[in-house]
């Protein structure tokens, strides 16, 4: 299989060539570069409310929003269920698993109101978030965040790490953004028209970038292409447990599993129906429980090549977006309008972030404990914690 050589010359050897180094220390103004901030914004007023249970740029870098508790579901929704507050675990259950699920959290808004589209981190004081418009932010886990230069405009639409020095985002362009965690961010420059969508490893020789198919790295800056989808779908959504245990979401609801030789077979069973099978994420916690959403249904599986829907009722213009699970007991997705949570046993929690922003989806989670999660949304970062 050809590699992908990012060299330091200007010349060009199959589809990647020279890196750039981009020192990241951000100018005052340099947010204004981001696309334009709503005239609106989150308020500090805190309220509480109850969840719902469901079986079947206005401001300048390193401003904060204040505490927005959780409030009531759209209407629609099957049943209710006190919150049960604190540290604790929520005692909701189903009759049969009687698995609690995480907690309901505060929410705080932080950083810049802008389009984020990927959240992670490597421990709570070490935290990234990329932005539509190309900027990087990273906060230290105390609520204030530093803005970081990209050296694109483009938008970054992922953020994955090994460690806090060994950090890579995928950028809608033909780019790779890769740092060690001091603050400069190496391009691996690929041929013009490739973009991509999402990143996500399983360790430091083990690194995926995908949209068109997807591009693997080993960590040394060289690059393999892999085909996933004969047809040429795009690959949405990627996740695995192990750097031989590999699923890829594509267009049209086809799973495809790879054991990290390069090699992908789709799984039998098609998810999603019609114009919502396209596979909105993949994530789990081991090799024997994975979730994958399209944009309107959940689905499990326990590694087997089998998938169960999990019944989870929407409103009509609401749309799953994104999946992440911190462990078994512990499954978050987000949609158009609502986090919702899962202790594992099928049954789905929902709680608006910003009950002031009933719209404001989110496009990704992550978090170090079910007492400390970030989301990334259409109106900035915001902060859960009890």
């Amino acid at each position: 299989m050809p590699l992908r050589l990012v060299l330091t010359s200007k010349a060009m050897l199959s589809r990647v060539v020279t890196s750039t180094v981009i020192l990241a220390t951000l100018a005052s103004g340099c947010g204004e570069s981001s696309p334009a901030a709503p005239s609106t914004g989150p308020t500090g007023d805190a309220a509480s409310s109850a969840d719902t249970l469901v079986m079947d740029r206005n401001g300048s870098l390193g401003d904060t929003g204040g505490a927005l508790a959780e409030a009531n579901m759209p209407e629609g929704s099957s049943s209710k269920l006190p919150d049960a507050g604190g540290n604790d675990r929520d005692s909701a259950s189903n009759p049969e698993g009687g698995i609690a699920a995480p907690p309901a959290l505060k929410w705080t808004q932080e950083g810049p109101m802008y389009l984020f589209l990927g959240i992670w981190g490597s421990s709570p004081n070490d935290v990234y978030a990329v932005e539509a418009g190309g900027l990087i932010m990273r906060s230290t886990g105390d609520g204030t965040w530093t803005g970081q230069v990209s050296g694109t405009g483009e938008r970054l639409t992922g953020v994955w790490g090994s460690g806090p020095n060994d950090i890579y985002i995928s950028v809608r362009s033909n780019v790779v953004l890769h740092s060690t965690g001091n603050g400069v961010w190496d391009h691996h420059v690929f041929q013009s028209g490739v973009t991509f969508s999402g990143v996500w490893g399983s360790g430091p020789n083990d690194v995926y970038v995908f949209e068109a198919g997807a591009d693997h790295t080993k960590g040394d800056g060289t690059w393999s292409p892999q085909i996933i989808d004969p047809d040429g779908q795009p690959t949405l959504a990627m996740w695995g447990s192990s750097a031989t245990d590999v699923y890829a979401g594509a267009a049209l609801g086809t799973v495809y599993h790879s054991v990290g030789n390069g090699i992908w077979i789709p799984q039998k069973q098609k998810l999603g129906v019609g114009t919502s099978s396209e596979i909105a994420g993949i994530a789990g916690s081991g090799p024997t429980d994975i979730y994958a959403i399209t944009y309107k249904q959940i689905f499990h599986s326990n590694g087997d090549g089998a998938w169960k829907i999990q019944n989870l009722t929407l409103a009509t213009l609401e749309s799953l977006t994104c999946v992440w699970a911190l462990d078994k007991s512990a499954i978050y997705i987000g949609s158009s309008s609502n986090l919702y949570r899962s202790g594992g046993d099928g049954v789905w929690l929902g709680q608006p972030i910003d009950p002031k922003h009933p719209s404001m989806s989110i496009y990704a989670v992550w978090g170090t404990s079910v007492n400390n999660l970030y989301v990334a949304t259409t109106l900035g970062i915001y902060h859960g914690t009890p």
